[in-house]
């Protein structure tokens, strides 16, 4: 197999001086260079579809001549030529070029500028948005709904990517070989999200639950040296989705279990806001040990509630939370409830 070389042409360019400014220079540059880039593209696959025309093997393959294919891809569209195949015996074509460097059929767009659409997408206001941010950053852009459907097509992937290593740590075909913690911690929450129009039709509600976990094994210096004393999450890993609650609880324990190795932690603190679907499925994922926190928001509202409001018996409640003397806080609020104060919920 031998290298391609190609010769890139010397570009000559052409500029009014008369009110030129610096953005307009950049300008320039820039689709200069996309235009010698997207040039560079075609000339190299051109030259890949050559060689590989004169390797492959006879007999086997009737040329039908070039077909050409356009391209989105970080530089701009792009349309270059390839030869087709025929295949005796079997129907449509072949296209040697592509299988060469791995675009699947009918691919329309490389994988990086579908993976920049995502991220656009998914950080943007609005796909409209992404859309002129997609002409910005490249020159091109695909349509508002076609980046919609790039970025769900996107989270499919990521969704199947995590079924499948789910499913793998449930059947033990993969068992976690690192350090082991003295604690590891667990936090999950739900946010809603409202459906457009189409999708409300379809799914017949006006919204979902997207679930949200995090899990960590504590807390590290952020930078190496220095006096700061900024912390950042040790051992961090992430999971959203969007299903029951006992499905959700299950696949974050076992993501745990790959991320972290649950099961050989001493301790398992799992966070929570005081919902059900988190509260009810602890010890049945996470082991019978597994403590539960409330989180600090959700306990001082509890304990306002409790306490009827006063401000000052709040405070000493909260001395006691904030210094763990946890069976005087309970104590002390048991006492408030049964002189009838406050509502009478359980914390």
């Amino acid at each position: 197999m031998r290298n391609i070389a190609i010769s890139v042409p010397a570009v000559k360019i052409e500029i009014k001086r008369e009110g030129l400014n610096f953005d307009q220079i950049e300008e320039i540059a820039v689709e200069v260079s996309r235009e010698i880039g997207r040039g560079v593209l075609i000339r190299i696959l051109e030259e890949i579809d050559n060689e590989v025309m004169r390797e492959r093997t006879r007999g086997k393959l009737e040329n039908k001549g070039k077909k050409g294919k356009y391209l989105g891809t970080r530089l701009g569209d792009i349309r270059y030529r390839r030869r087709a195949y025929k295949e005796e015996g079997k129907k449509g074509y072949r296209y040697l070029l592509e299988e060469e460097i791995g675009l699947k059929k009918n691919q329309r767009v490389s994988s990086s500028r579908k993976k920049i659409e995502a991220m656009l997408g998914f950080n943007s206001r609005g796909y409209r948005e992404a859309e002129g941010l997609m002409k910005e950053l490249v020159g091109s852009s695909r349509s508002h709904e076609s980046i919609r459907k790039g970025v769900i097509k996107e989270g499919e992937e990521i969704k199947r990517h995590e079924e499948a290593e789910i499913w793998k740590i449930k059947n033990l075909k993969e068992e976690y070989k690192g350090e082991e913690s003295e604690v590891v911690y667990i936090e999950a929450d739900g946010t809603g999200l409202k459906l457009q129009k189409g999708e409300k039709r379809r799914r017949r509600r006006k919204g979902v639950e997207i679930k949200l976990g995090i899990g960590y094994r504590g807390w590290e210096d952020r930078y190496k040296g220095g006096k700061k004393q900024t912390k950042k999450l040790k051992g961090k890993f992430i999971y959203g989705g969007i299903e029951r609650g006992e499905e959700f609880m299950e696949k974050l324990s076992l993501i745990g279990e790959k991320e972290l190795g649950i099961s050989k932690a001493k301790e398992v603190v799992v966070g929570g806001d005081g919902a059900e679907w988190i509260k009810n499925n602890i010890k049945n994922y996470f082991g019978i040990g597994a403590i539960y926190s409330l989180c600090r928001y959700h306990l001082n509202r509890a304990i306002k509630r409790a306490l009827g409001y006063d401000k000052e018996k709040e405070r000493e409640i909260n001395g006691l939370v904030k210094g763990e003397r946890i069976g005087e806080a309970i104590e002390e609020i048991e006492k408030e409830i049964k002189r009838g104060r406050g509502e009478k919920k359980k914390l």
